[in-house]
């Protein structure tokens, strides 16, 4: 909001503009226009749009993106009905508020693990082999941008909108007991220090497309489904 009174004014210039000539009342209303839209690029500024990144431990600093913190992938176990299945990015130093030790509740949240076999599309730059590690993320933040979404089935962002990562569609296994939301897994991923142990808290399995409901031959059957996460 601007300074008070700064709008009555406006329109008091507004008023006043029905008395001027052409060229000058259009002069007026264009530098109304810019004001407002300085005012609307500010409150941009102090905005911005936020997003997790999966599978990395930091954030793409060559599109602006910052890492608010990095963290483990967690979730409910695989093979319990009830709990939470939606997918958290757990800060890795967890901050403690008041507690009682011990399992009174028995609603755990667990780490996540990749689960890869033949079809791992992931490059191994980081880490190999993939299977059993437990999956990182950060949470991001772009600071003169508004918005943020995941596009699965492409790799490329539509036109003016900013790429932040490509990866690969993943998901729990669909024998497993509950279901999980989908997420975008970055196409080069990392695992946290230390976590090749098999635990099967939670685990992603790639994505794979099936012919019948949807349109093929645009999908392929068995076809593992690509995803990019995209900002503006």
């Amino acid at each position: 909001m601007g300074p008070p009174g700064e709008a009555g004014a406006k329109e008091t210039e507004i008023s006043q503009s029905q008395l001027l000539p052409e060229e000058e009342k259009q002069a007026l209303i264009q530098d109304i226009e810019t004001h407002i839209y300085k005012h609307y690029k500010q409150n941009i500024t102090h905005g911005g749009a936020t997003y997790i990144r999966w599978g990395r431990k930091w954030c793409n600093n060559a599109t602006g993106a910052q890492t608010i913190y990095d963290g483990v992938a967690a979730s409910g176990h695989y093979n319990v009905h009830g709990g939470g299945g939606n997918y958290q990015c757990l800060p890795k130093i967890p901050q403690w508020g008041r507690y009682t030790d011990g399992e009174q509740s028995a609603n755990w949240i667990y780490g996540v693990e990749y689960e890869l076999h033949a079809n791992n599309p992931f490059l191994s730059n980081n880490i190999k082999p993939l299977q059993d590690q437990n999956a990182v993320c950060a949470a991001c933040r772009i600071e003169n941008r508004s918005s943020s979404m995941m596009v699965p089935g492409w790799l490329n962002c539509p036109a003016d909108w900013t790429t932040e990562y490509q990866g690969y569609l993943m998901s729990s296994h669909p024998t497993n007991a509950g279901r999980s939301l989908f997420v975008c897994v970055d196409e080069v991923p990392e695992a946290y220090t230390h976590g090749e142990a098999n635990g099967d808290g939670d685990m992603w399995y790639t994505v794979e497309s099936h012919c019948g409901s949807l349109p093929c031959p645009f999908y392929v059957q068995g076809r593992e489904l690509p995803c990019v996460v995209c900002t503006k």
